[in-house]
This record gives C-alpha cells, structure tokens and sequence, in this order.
C-alpha cells in the first residue's frame, strides 16, 4: 500500500477552432492532459480491522492495547521497531516538519511535539503567533514554553482515552505541528529546530517548473472564461489548478497550507461565486510574486495520511451527489460540460478520502486514457465510470475476482489430480 496514491495533474487544453471565411467557428474541446508523479509513496491506507480491535479492547478496559491498535490504525509501520511488552511505550513519529513523541505506560498517554526554539530575534512574533495557534488550531492540545522552547503538550488518562477521541487529538497535533512550524520557519524566517531535506537541483527545478506551468496555464483558460463571462469555469480550471499543486509530492512549507486554504474558501457554500473566484485568483498572484519558492519545495515523510477514512458507503454517496448534474449534462448533450465536470469531481474524491487502489486505478486508467482526447468520446467513458462509482463496492468486487481466481485453481488441480 505504500505507493497507494498516484498523483494526477491537469494540463488544461484551450479550445480547438477551425477557421472559415476569416471567422473562426467552434469545432471542439479536448480533454485535459493527465500525467502522473512517479515514486509517491508517502500516503497511507487506514485499516479499518484495527479501529474496531481498538474499540473492542477499550470496552474490555484494555485501555493500553487499545491505544497500540489505535496507532495501528493510524499507520502500522510507526509501531515496527517499537518494543511493545515494555512497562513504557516511547514512540518516535516524523510528518513532515514535525517530530512528535508519543509515550504511552500504565497509567496514561503523553504527547509532545518540540515546535522552535525562542530567542531575542524571534521572541515577539513567536509569542504573538503562539495566542492565535493555541485559538485556531488546537481543541484539546495547547502550546507550553519552557526555557526558551516552545512545544505542543498534552497528557490524558488511559481510562479517558477512547479511540475515536485520542485519532483527533492525534491528528490534530501531528497536522497542527506540521503547519506551525512550516508558518514560523518560512513566513517569518524563523530557524527550524530539525533539519529540512532538501531535493537536488535537477529535482528542484522540476518542480520549480511545473509550478510555473501550472500558473500559466490556469492564467490562460482563466482569461479565455473571463471574456466568456462563463465565471463557473473560471472556478473549474482555479480548482482544478490547485488540486494539480496540492498533489505535488515537494510542495510544503506554508504553501500548501495556504493551498488548502484557498480550496476551503472555493469550496464555502455561503461565499458568491464571484468571490470564489476572486481568492483564488488573488491566491495565484501572490503565488506568482513569490521570491523565495525553493525553500517550500523539500523532501518530506509523511506519517499519516491526510485524508479521510472511506468505505464502499461513503463512496457511492460521494458520487451519488453529483450524479444529477452528470445526468443533466448528458440528457442536454453537453460533452464538454461532463467531462470538464468529470474531472473537477474525480480530483475532488482522490483529495477528499483514503481510498484503496481498487478505486483509484480505475480513474488514473480513464484520466490517461482520455488525455488530450476528443471531449465527446471522453464524456462516454466517464460517465461510465461515475456510474459505476455510484453503485459498485470496488473493494469487495476486487476481493470476489480473487477468490474465483483460487476457487478455479483449486477445481483445476482437483480434476487433473482425478
């Protein structure tokens, strides 16, 4: 499962013309241009076996046990050299910029995670910062200083930790921990306390690069929308933009987060369109000022995957709540409006939830399938497999056409053994 998630990009195409006595008359839309990030294999699967073994051995008051299943479910490997009969558990967790310890004995839970280091330089923005961080990031853990350090803190009872309690409070430490320190240290230039893994400058400049693409492009189909006045598809192709830099493997820092932002804001369903429209464009022009954009580009390791836990269920009613404007566009011929549709939709579902590779592959088959094709004859296969996302358990479909596999072996050496 390590390499789980593919990364799809969008390369957007502008329109086809075909020109005819000096006017030039539409012809056709193409569908975008998928490729894909080699090597991604920082994303993780959450097993649902061992969330519910947690919950079990937290109703039979094995609260320690439940507690090592509960990290299980989060990532098992982060257990994997980890001595697990000790009267205390000491766990060492990297995501990102952050380094969290996790202890876990007899009597309780702690958890810790060392944010910077405050001196005379930094004291008065570090301070300020850390009033808004504990009011808008943190429900249950709090920022402490203590001799020049600050770091988040939080302790709770082994008796008081249920599973569903303790995955938010770890989580919320783990992501808060990330996208503090990234603030600090590339916002205000504060100096990290662990060291950043840099990529070569081959790699660097590749990235570099396809941010670059990635603004101009958006830049472009922007403006041919604008003179369109056709403002829902300046709000696709922004989206979709920000989908194609959220799923670069190298872009972190306070950049990501403020990509994630701006997808929030895109997504607000009290905000006017117009509006929408408008932060994502602002987004894309600062982005363009930026000066220093290599140092949000680095190697990271990530220890839990940021998207949600989905099975069959929430999938089908995923796809299921855009399936009459799907059937709208297919009813009134609109090709290019479903396909356009399809992928905004299809990006949306790889950002939103932890789905396994029974999922995922069908899409990145039709994505590249598709690439660069006709919008008509893309907008068939993709409605296809909307429709099939809606209604299918992939899953266990995958499970079925494994078991036929070894039922007809068995039958096989069954009949030549006779």
């Amino acid at each position: 499962m390590s390499d789980l998630f593919v990364r799809i990009f969008w390369l957007p195409r502008k329109y086809s013309y075909v020109s005819i006595k000096d006017e030039e008359v539409y012809m056709e839309y193409k569908f975008p241009k998928f490729e894909k990030i080699q090597n991604y294999d920082n994303s993780r699967f959450y097993k649902i076996k061992y969330l519910n073994k947690s919950r079990k051995l937290y109703k039979q008051q094995k609260y320690k046990e439940s507690v090592i299943f509960l990290i299980k479910y989060l990532n098992s490997d982060i257990l994997k050299n980890v001595s697990l009969k000790q009267p205390s558990i000491e766990v060492d967790i990297q995501h990102a910029l952050a380094h969290i310890k996790l202890n876990i004995d007899d009597k309780k839970v702690h958890i810790r995670s060392n944010i910077i280091k405050i001196n005379s330089h930094n004291k008065i923005v570090a301070l300020r910062k850390v009033a808004e961080f504990n009011f808008d990031y943190f429900d249950f853990a709090k920022i402490v200083l203590q001799d020049d350090l600050l770091y988040i803190d939080f302790e709770i009872p082994l008796e008081q930790a249920y599973p569903k309690y303790l995955f938010y409070c770890l989580y919320e430490i783990i992501y808060g921990s990330d996208r503090i320190i990234a603030q600090l240290v590339f916002k205000y230039n504060i100096e990290p306390l662990y060291e950043i893994k840099r990529l070569s400058n081959k790699e660097e400049e590749k990235v570099v690069g396809y941010i670059q693409n990635v603004i101009d492009e958006y830049e472009s189909i922007k403006q041919t929308f604008r003179e369109d006045n056709k403002n829902y598809y300046q709000w696709d192709i922004g989206v979709i933009s920000l989908y194609k830099l959220v799923f670069c493997t190298h872009i972190r820092g306070d950049l990501y987060y403020s990509i994630h932002k701006t997808l929030s804001v895109a997504y607000d369903r009290d905000m006017d369109i117009v509006k929408k429209i408008d932060a994502i464009s602002n987004f894309f022009d600062k982005l363009k000022k930026h000066h220093n954009l290599e140092q949000e580009i680095y190697d990271v390791k990530l220890a839990i995957t940021e998207r949600e836990y989905s099975d069959s269920e929430i999938i089908e009613e995923f796809f299921k709540d855009h399936k009459e404007v799907i059937d709208d566009y297919k009813k009134n011929n609109k090709n290019f409006e479903l396909s356009y549709f399809s992928v905004g939709v299809f990006l949306r579902f790889l950002y939103l939830y932890n789905v396994s590779k029974n999922y995922l592959n069908p899409i990145n088959k039709l994505l590249i399938k598709c690439s660069n094709k006709d919008a008509t004859k893309c907008s068939k296969h993709a409605r296809k497999l909307f429709i099939k996302l809606s209604k299918a358990d992939l899953d266990s479909q995958r499970v079925g056409f494994w078991v036929s596999i070894v039922v007809y072996i068995i039958l096989r050496m069954y009949f030549y053994k006779g």
